[in-house]
């Protein structure tokens, strides 16, 4: 188990590195002017935007603030790689998109109504220019190789 946490662990500090060398300086400035939480509402009901509720994911990364959440919020959080949804807070997959089952090919999205609902959304994307784009890339083979087990089929 120890040695499957540490190639994870790995393998993620990959990705994560490949993917702060492909910003600026002006990129990162730019991001950290955004707000750490959008709240809205609609149809009378409270609704805060997030990109994740958790914990770790701001201690390890130390440069994000941790948005501060009222109780009788609804919350949709973006980072998570699977949609679930309890009491209210709603998880939506990282980058929209489905690499298995019947979301293969499929981009996620959702739309807020103005009476406080919400509808999901699913469009077919193509998804072989996508893993073609990501063979394309500098990043590193063993990054590619964990993409691309997600992308099969």
């Amino acid at each position: 188990m120890s040695t499957l946490s540490h190639l994870t662990v790995r393998k993620k500090k990959k990705r994560t590195d490949w993917t702060r060398k492909q910003l600026t300086d002006q990129d990162i400035e730019d991001i950290m002017k955004y707000d750490s939480k959008i709240v809205i509402t609609k149809g009378g009901k409270k609704i805060t935007l997030v990109h994740s509720r958790r914990k770790d994911l701001y201690e390890k990364e130390g440069h994000f603030t941790k948005p501060e959440i009222d109780d009788d919020s609804i919350v949709i959080e973006g980072h998570e790689h699977f949609e679930s949804e309890q009491n209210n807070n709603l998880k939506l997959r990282a980058a929209g998109m489905g690499f298995s089952g019947s979301d293969y090919g499929k981009a996620h999205y959702l739309i807020i109504e103005e009476d406080g609902s919400f509808t999901r959304v699913n469009v077919p994307y193509n998804i072989k220019n996508f893993k073609e784009s990501i063979n394309e890339s500098s990043m590193d083979d063993e990054v590619r190789s964990t993409i691309d087990k997600f992308t099969r089929r």
